[in-house]
């Protein structure tokens, strides 16, 4: 209890800190109520409710803004400010990682948003504003806090303002950051540029968001595939597949891409559209804002899967993630530390399972592996139906058609 009291005062002390130096230069600053503070305290309908994507973007344009050297000349002790927006970045990283630290924080949000709504609509506000020479004070912020009410439609993409270089420079430093700690001797290295781009005209944090979730993703599924393609080339199960197929048919088809060719349809639809479902739960928002998560590129965590005991009623009382619980009791900083670790195995994993196709398809490619006898195929790596495949729509057609999408004897 004293633990979860210690989190939600680090959390208040921070954001409330954090506010006032912003919403002081804003308050001094002629006309800023009337223009400044967007439909959240103008309304007279209430504040908005705050939501977790609310809080990690504004906690990011509050740390950047304070960034900025035009505050530094507002206030009295610039050190301070640098020393708060780090912290506040510090703060940002770490909620993200904590779902309950990221729900106190939600809360504590929503707190500071009733009050300063209470604030604004207080009938001797404007008196107090008025005694104050605001002629004198810099309007160079204004612009800048224009921004939309919390939990308000948002455009999907971004006008060329002062503050849209700010908000992608903040999901581009987060990834420097984080890939200093993931590598430092590696560092950051991205040479297309593309935790710079605006996927589907999301905005750079949602790309970012995209690119960490999918790098997250596609290393767990590498790691499974890494260590299935080495069972699966040296062991197989003794039983039947289905009442006419045993695995020993399946195994003798040959390496493990073209044991996947051998499968029955019905046994590869099985699985991808299992596959399917699953993808489909961990996107639904819905089920994530059950769990007091938000989508990744939504200002959620990356990597996160909902909990499948938690939602959806079946018989095996596991989860997909961490089926054993083994993560439940561990620190903050032990997660990310893990965090930290799948990453860099996962990034592994992919090198290493593109390695073992690579050979397969093109023997000698990879002249490390061509000793240990992997066995090759003449298949389609990328196509997940094959000649064998036929009784389903469109699979003749596609194979007829020489396109090298579906395997089979296509005509060049």
């Amino acid at each position: 209890m004293q633990d979860r009291r210690l989190k939600r005062s680090a959390v208040k002390g921070l954001l409330l800190g954090s506010l006032a130096v912003v919403g002081t230069v804003c308050l001094f600053q002629s006309g800023a109520i009337q223009s400044g503070f967007g439909a959240v305290l103008n309304s007279d309908q209430g504040a908005e409710t705050v939501s977790t994507a609310d809080l990690l973007q504004a906690m990011s344009l509050v740390q950047h803004e304070l960034e900025e050297a035009e505050v530094q000349k507002m206030v009295a002790n610039p050190k301070k400010v640098n020393e708060m927006a780090q912290n506040l970045k510090q703060m940002r990283m770490a909620v993200m990682q904590d779902a309950e630290k990221l729900q106190l924080a939600v809360e504590q949000m929503q707190q500071i948003l009733d009050k300063a709504h209470q604030i604004v609509h207080d009938p001797n506000l404007p008196n107090l504003l008025a005694a104050y020479d605001a002629g004198a004070a810099p309007r160079r912020m204004s612009a800048a806090f224009a921004q939309p009410a919390m939990g308000a439609p948002r455009a999907p993409h971004v006008a060329a303002t002062s503050r849209a270089p700010a908000a992608n420079m903040a999901a581009v430093d987060d990834l420097k950051d984080y890939a200093k700690e993931l590598n430092p001797v590696v560092g950051f290295w991205d040479p297309l540029n593309l935790g710079e781009g605006d996927f589907w005209d999301q905005g750079n944090e949602a790309t970012v968001g995209f690119l960490r979730h999918a790098e997250i993703k596609h290393g767990r599924v590498a790691m499974a595939a890494f260590v299935g393609f080495c069972v699966q080339s040296n062991w197989h199960f003794p039983w039947k597949l289905t009442g006419e197929i045993s695995h020993d048919q399946i195994a003798a088809a040959g390496g493990p891409a073209d044991q996947w060719d051998a499968l029955p349809t019905n046994a590869k639809l099985q699985i991808i559209i299992f596959v399917g479902l699953l993808e489909l739960y961990s996107e639904s928002s819905n089920v994530l804002a059950g769990e007091g998560q938000a989508h990744y590129m939504r200002g959620g965590k990356p990597g996160f899967f909902p909990s499948l005991k938690k939602n959806i009623p079946h018989p095996i009382p596991f989860d997909l993630w961490d089926p054993f619980g083994f993560t439940k009791k561990m620190s903050a900083e032990k997660k990310a530390a893990s965090l930290r670790a799948e990453v860099n195995n996962g990034r592994l994993a992919m090198l290493g399972i593109m390695a073992f196709l690579s050979e397969a398809k093109v023997p000698g490619s990879v002249p490390a592996l061509t000793s240990i006898g992997i066995k090759p195929y003449a298949g389609e790596i990328m196509a997940p139906l094959s000649a064998g495949d036929v009784s389903l729509p469109f699979v003749q057609d596609m194979i007829n058609s020489g396109t090298g999408v579906i395997t089979g004897d296509i005509a060049r």
